[in-house]
């Protein structure tokens, strides 16, 4: 959990709950993130503005996923994920089981 929301531009946006300081001397500062939005945006224009400045960053570090298919002959796929607890970076084993065993 983060003190202040992480959103790069969150201080310029001009609201009353983001202004502080005295009379003279009033700045606008980030607010706080709200336990709604992964306790570290203050809004989703916050995390939209993070997401455009990071996505690339993000990609690169976990990777971008292949084309994924499923049988169309096998209903219950999806509880077959869940009975084997695959999770989604997983679900190509279960794939080739069910080819293999065809």
């Amino acid at each position: 959990m983060t003190k202040y929301c992480q959103g790069p531009l969150c201080h310029m946006y001009n609201t009353k709950d983001r202004t502080r300081g005295n009379k003279g001397s009033k700045v606008y500062r980030t607010r706080y993130p709200s336990k709604y939005l992964y306790n570290s945006f203050c809004s989703n224009k916050c995390m939209h503005d993070y997401l455009t400045a990071h996505m690339q960053r993000i990609v690169a570090h976990i990777g971008e996923r292949d084309k994924k298919e499923r049988p169309i002959d096998q209903p219950d796929y999806w509880l077959l994920c869940q009975q084997r607890n695959l999770n989604y970076w997983q679900d190509n084993i279960l794939i080739q089981e069910i080819a293999n065993s065809s």
